[in-house]
Formats: structure tokens, C-alpha cells, sequence
């Protein structure tokens, strides 16, 4: 969705019922997702326990030691104290080329080498499980 415009959108849908909201670090919009959460129930229209929000895992962030703090920067993000489901947003994992997850750019969520390609990670999808 366009900037700027998740945020009515996301108010609307609690509105007109929806509980169930799929995020995602790739859609670099979660500002406007707590913004109407936070509004919603402030207005005591609805409370985090009758949601059921999901987030995922970005495929730059596979490497063991960086799978935890993605997810507590989306908590934080949305300002939730939970989650109802994180997943993998894709089993395959590109390289990281930057350690910053504050400010993403676009080469860090497509890594590409000179010719465009996207850059694979060498690390094991399996071992992010463990």
C-alpha cells in the first residue's frame, strides 16, 4: 500500500470487523499498523486480545545470531507486547549487506551484486529452528 495510506485503511477494517492483520518488515509500514492499532483501542474498539496480529522474519535477517532482534524491533515497532504468529516471510535467505534494521534502504531487503542479481546467503534455513 502506499505510504500514507495503511493507516485509514487498517482503521476501517476494524471498523467493518477484521481481527486478523498479516505484517511484514518487507512492507516498511509499521508505523502506520501501530498508529491504528494504538487509536483503535485507545478508543476501547477493539483490545490486542481480540487481534490476531502476524509479523515475519525478513529474509536478510536468517543468519542465527540475527533472527531474535528483527522480531523484538517489530514488537516494538507496533508497540505490542506480543505477537500471535511470526513467521519466515521466505525460506530462502539473501545476504546482508548493512547490520542497521532502523533504516532500511531497498539494497538491504533485495541485496543485488553488479548485475542485479539478488545475493543468496549461505546460511541453512533449518539451523533459524533451532
Amino acid at each position: 500500500s502506499p505510504q500514507g495510506t495503511v493507516k485509514d485503511t487498517v482503521m476501517f477494517a476494524i471498523d467493518v470487523g477484521y481481527h486478523h492483520f498479516d505484517c511484514a518488515y518487507l512492507c516498511q509500514n509499521e508505523s502506520e499498523i501501530r498508529d491504528a492499532l494504538q487509536e483503535k483501542i485507545e478508543e476501547d474498539v477493539v483490545r490486542q486480545a481480540d487481534l490476531f496480529i502476524v509479523s515475519k522474519l525478513w529474509s536478510t535477517f536468517h543468519e542465527r545470531p540475527l533472527v531474535k532482534e528483527p522480531g523484538q524491533k517489530t514488537l516494538a515497532a507496533l508497540q505490542l507486547d506480543y505477537l500471535d504468529l511470526y513467521l519466515i516471510h521466505w525460506p530462502m535467505g539473501f545476504k546482508i549487506l548493512r547490520q542497521d534494521i532502523e533504516t532500511p534502504g531497498r539494497e538491504e531487503l533485495f541485496p543485488a551484486d553488479g548485475n542485479g542479481m539478488t545475493i543468496p546467503s549461505n546460511t541453512d534455513f533449518l539451523g533459524m529452528w533451532e
